[in-house]
């Protein structure tokens, strides 16, 4: 009988540099609503297909766009929450780049890392209210994003 790889996971983590005007401090944010993902989307496909009326021509067009978001959902209770919330009502208060932060997910177990330090929150929270415990969606936008993609599994001399 063959033998069972077993790997390790870690809770996933986001850190941000808060703007200049807001301290400069890098904040890890916690306090994820249990059983809740952080999704990272790419904002654009890399490739998009063009196909002629009749189907006999097809053309592959990339699109070079490396920009990103970040969905993730905070419980109510969260100080983290008050930290994005300042960025936000700063960033809205201002007409340049001046709301702008680093933020960079990290996959703690894995290999995935995505960072931008052109970051800003989409939209304010969404607020959910209820007779039991509460939560936040957060969405932030990482234009022009470095990303490094793999896996969780420890690689073995064969895969390198």
């Amino acid at each position: 009988m063959g033998q069972t790889a077993s790997y390790s996971f870690a809770e996933n983590y986001i850190t941000i540099t808060l703007p200049k005007a807001l301290g400069g401090n890098t904040y890890v944010i916690g306090g994820y609503e249990e059983g809740s993902d952080i999704t990272v989307n790419r904002a654009n496909p890399t490739w998009t297909l063009k196909e002629s009326p009749d189907g006999k021509f097809m053309t592959r067009v990339k699109n070079s766009s490396k920009s990103h978001t970040v969905v993730f959902t905070l419980m109510s209770t969260s100080p983290a929450n008050d930290v994005l919330g300042a960025i936000a009502a700063y960033d809205a208060s201002r007409n340049d780049d001046s709301g702008m932060f680093t933020c960079t997910f990290a996959n703690k177990t894995g290999r995935d890392v995505f960072t931008s330090n052109q970051a800003f929150i989409v939209t304010p929270e969404t607020h959910n209210y209820g007779a039991d415990s509460t939560t936040r969606e957060w969405t932030i936008h990482l234009p022009n994003a470095d990303s490094t993609i793999g896996g969780s599994a420890k690689l073995t001399q064969e895969v390198v």
